[in-house]
């Protein structure tokens, strides 16, 4: 979203934010089926994951 608005430097951390967060196989529970050894993360806890990474 931050990219439709014009804001690239923003919505660029927020992917690389994603990225780093789903390499380090915290994914909720639709993606740990189709990864080796990731373990079950809630939903709710996601975000923190990813404000983690920021």
């Amino acid at each position: 979203m931050f990219g439709c608005i014009g804001w690239k430097p923003a919505a660029d951390l927020v992917e690389s934010a994603v990225g780093r967060t789903v390499q380090e196989r915290k994914v909720t529970c639709d993606l740990p089926r189709r990864m080796e050894e990731a373990p079950k993360v809630k939903t709710s806890d996601r975000p923190d994951a990813v404000i983690a990474n920021l």
